[in-house]
């Protein structure tokens, strides 16, 4: 009889935390945010910060917060790529991170 070592790898699906900044760019966050939805076959987690945008960005990411895999924190500043990253890394819940610029 052969036993497939591998048979237990679908149960055991990689989980990651996706974070992503983003500064006044409403229409590239829509198409990252369907995009990942679309194509990620993992499960993930999406960590999304608006550091401090003055366009309609905030809207849109508050139109996710009904998705249980998603994240939305707002700074009332942009606080720069690096403070956010450190924001949605200690935010997250996973311990594999992949950071999107």
């Amino acid at each position: 009889m052969h036993v497939d070592d591998n048979s237990h790898k679908t149960n055991n699906m990689i989980k990651i935390s996706i974070i992503i900044p983003v500064y006044n760019c409403i229409q590239y966050t829509r198409q990252v945010v369907t995009q990942i939805e679309k194509y990620t076959s993992n499960a993930y987690e999406l960590i999304l910060i608006d550091n401090g945008s003055s366009d309609e960005t905030i809207e849109l990411l508050k139109s996710y917060r009904n998705d249980g895999n998603i994240t939305v924190i707002k700074n009332t500043e942009n606080m720069g790529f690096a403070y956010a990253n450190n924001q949605g890394g200690t935010k997250g819940r996973i311990r594999v991170s992949l950071f999107f610029e």
